[in-house]
């Protein structure tokens, strides 16, 4: 009973703290690691039999070090390579011509919406290669929007054609 209630109060205590603004990565990291030193003074295992450390106070700073590992070897090193050539891409002006070249014959479509259904579509083939959703939004927000926003489409418009795309199109890649 003790458990449960010490638990309802950390989380409360988080939920205070995020809406008082504190930085909410911070908070629930925190609130993460006094939940599991509290099963650890209460008698519980963080980790248990081959991937504990050898020393219980350690345990949990093992348990975030494993997820950090296996979250980053996923989806978090795909995703910080694409800002990383989204970035560089920028940064050499690949992006600029590219909103140069494509921004030409778009100026010629008299309404930008117009355009929505278009792109959705290239978008939509484009996640068939693409499959994950992130990488993909990195992608089209690197070069697509800008482009969209030179066809004088409003930025909303423009984030929420990718970002629509980018979530919600089954493709057969795709784990979603």
């Amino acid at each position: 009973m003790f458990a449960t209630i010490f638990a309802i109060l950390i989380l409360v205590l988080a939920g205070w703290a995020i809406a008082k603004n504190y930085d909410a990565k911070v908070v629930l990291f925190a609130a993460g690691f006094l939940l599991m030193y509290a099963a650890l003074i209460m008698g519980s295992d963080v980790l248990a039999g081959k991937d504990a450390s050898g020393l219980a106070w350690a345990d949990p700073f093992k348990a975030v070090k494993d997820l950090f590992i296996k979250q980053y070897a996923n989806a978090g090193l795909i995703i910080l390579t694409l800002f990383g050539f989204a970035a560089y891409m920028s940064k050499i002006g690949a992006n600029d011509k590219v909103i140069e070249l494509l921004s030409r014959p778009l100026a010629a479509v008299k309404s930008p919406y117009i355009l929505v259904p278009l792109v959705f579509w290239l978008e939509t083939l484009l996640s068939i290669i693409i499959p994950s959703a992130a990488s993909l939004a990195v992608i089209l927000m690197a070069t697509l929007y800008p482009v969209l926003k030179a066809a004088k489409m409003t930025p909303l418009t423009a984030a929420g054609v990718i970002a629509t795309t980018a979530t919600i199109v089954p493709t057969p890649l795709g784990g979603d």
